[in-house]
């Protein structure tokens, strides 16, 4: 059997905060989530409570529709700066691209295909919706060994692990500490570049794509 031929690089980024400059899935949660909600959000950015139990927590709080979902998260997307050009550079070198998210498949795919970046693969616990306005959330992503974010990226960057020589890991939030850590590059912003310096691990910060896109062109 011949061994597996690793490609050059993969890049795995985070979407609330990262790829989309603004934190969709929180204020999603914030407009159809009923009163209640909060005090859970609270233990969990205490560190508290994982994001699998939260959103399981929260989930009897949730109600709404599909379509008035997605317009919803339309109309707060704002895809960071840089990352279109970002994103093409990988392609001309042959870099793939994913995106992680401890998120809602519903608004993330809804917004990548609206900002025309419908072909980027993504990866993200799944929201449903019934004729009665009742959403259901599963966590097609789950770790059960851990079970405690709702998509586990350390699980899915172990599984492409062998297939590239290296990879980069962009992201700013809680669930991006644990996949960063078997990372060969980060990029790291907020609450993950605030464990970086904690722990020592070697990171570049940044504000957008743009620094990203000249690690690409200097490297690849």
């Amino acid at each position: 059997m011949r061994p597996l031929r690793q490609k050059k690089a993969l890049v795995l980024c985070d979407f609330d905060g990262t790829t989309c400059v603004y934190d969709v899935g929180g204020a999603l949660l914030n407009r159809y989530a009923a009163d209640g909600w909060k005090a859970i959000d609270r233990e969990y950015l205490q560190g508290k409570t994982g994001s699998r139990s939260a959103y399981s927590r929260i989930e009897p709080f949730l109600s709404g529709d599909i379509e008035s979902i997605k317009s919803f998260a339309i109309s707060r997307s704002k895809i960071a700066r840089g990352f279109r050009r970002f994103y093409r550079l990988c392609a001309s070198r042959g870099i793939d691209v994913k995106i992680l998210s401890d998120g809602f498949d519903v608004y993330i795919r809804a917004i990548l295909k609206h900002r025309g970046l419908g072909d980027i693969d993504f990866y993200a616990n799944t929201l449903a919706v019934d004729a009665d306005g009742k959403m259901t959330i599963s966590f097609p992503g789950e770790n059960l060994l851990c079970g405690r974010c709702g998509n586990c990226k350390s699980h899915i960057l172990s599984a492409y692990r062998l297939r590239y020589e290296k990879i980069i890991y962009v992201g700013d939030g809680q669930s991006d500490v644990c996949p960063s850590r078997q990372a060969d590059v980060i990029f790291a912003r907020d609450a993950l570049l605030k464990s970086c310096l904690e722990e020592g691990r070697s990171c570049f910060p940044f504000e957008d794509f743009t620094v990203i896109g000249q690690y690409i062109k200097k490297h690849f």
